[in-house]
């Protein structure tokens, strides 16, 4: 806080000591006062990267930064983020348990190829438990399977739609010849197009199959945060 002043009736002012430690304190009058505070605003330094393959000059570099500080996205290692590796399915399931507070996950993922010891076990467990996921068909689920960029649409969708958020927003997409009519993760690409979570790799292509990369889903990340949570 910068300052506080204390005011009782007729607009006079009442004596108010700064204590030095962050508080303050006055002697109450009879009569009702007011108080006003007024916050002084604190420019806080960007976090410090340990990545090596970021450049400062990187056009995702905010998307890293901010999925680095709020504990959304760690390294691949001590210095290295790996931006243009590809997300598989089992790390854009844990990017959202990470951001969900890893609730508990009661129970086994359910899936033959997801062990309980398996690295984000309980991320796969708690995401398909709460709708957002879904396996292969076959009993399986394909962490290590790589993500496109409609699948990561659908996801983060579904994500959306279970913690309760507003989804109803939908832009056109038939200005992009590489979305046909009725496609599956139309509504999905529609919403997150709208929203500005996604763009078109060209003005006429959304290559919807196209893998989604870490520097992708970062910056990704940082667009549906500042949309709809208060971090």
């Amino acid at each position: 806080m910068a300052s506080v002043t204390v005011t009782r009736a007729g607009n006079k002012s009442v004596e108010v000591t700064d204590n030095g430690d962050g508080t303050w304190s006055f002697k109450q009058p009879r009569e009702k006062v007011t108080i006003r505070v007024e916050f002084q605003k604190i420019e806080l330094e960007p976090v410090e990267l340990p990545f090596t393959d970021v450049p400062a000059d990187a056009w995702y570099i905010d998307g890293v930064r901010y999925v680095y500080e709020h504990h959304i996205m760690n390294g691949t290692g001590a210095d290295t983020f790996s931006p243009s590796t590809p997300v598989n399915r089992g790390m854009i399931v844990q990017i959202l348990y990470n951001l969900a507070g890893q609730p508990k996950a009661e129970g086994g993922s359910g899936f033959d190829d997801v062990p309980s010891d398996f690295w984000c076990a309980d991320a796969i467990a708690w995401a398909s438990k709460l709708g957002v996921v879904n396996g292969c068909g076959d009993g399986t689920f394909g962490p290590n399977d790589n993500m496109t960029r409609d699948q990561m649409a659908v996801i983060l969708f579904n994500y959306a739609r279970a913690m309760g958020y507003d989804t109803s927003a939908r832009r056109d997409l038939s200005g992009f010849t590489d979305i046909p009519e009725n496609y599956w993760a139309g509504e999905a690409l529609e919403w997150a197009y709208a929203e500005h979570l996604i763009t078109g790799t060209s003005e006429t292509s959304m290559s919807p199959t196209g893998q989604a990369s870490r520097a992708q889903i970062a910056v990704i990340m940082m667009r549906f945060c500042e949309r709809y949570t208060a971090r």
